[in-house]
């Protein structure tokens, strides 16, 4: 499964670069979701991803310091 960590800006440019290259995009994952889905992808709160092994995550968020923060929970 292939989420995207970001559910706005810089995490729907990371969306159309997969569907580009024919990978598909599970799930959104963020801490302040604004909708229940974005372009019919799901996106659920970080609190409830349960990752499994296996699992790929990309980090799509724009904000530096706050990718750097991310990462390092990850």
């Amino acid at each position: 499964m292939v989420y995207v960590f970001g559910a706005s800006g810089h995490g729907l440019v990371i969306h159309d670069i997969l569907e580009c290259n024919n990978i598909q995009l599970d799930a959104y994952v963020d801490d302040h979701p604004q909708e229940a889905t974005q372009h019919g992808i799901w996106v659920m709160h970080s609190r409830d991803f349960d990752p499994k092994p296996g699992d790929q995550m990309i980090i799509g968020i724009g904000v530096n310091k706050n990718r750097k923060r991310v990462s390092a929970a990850w």
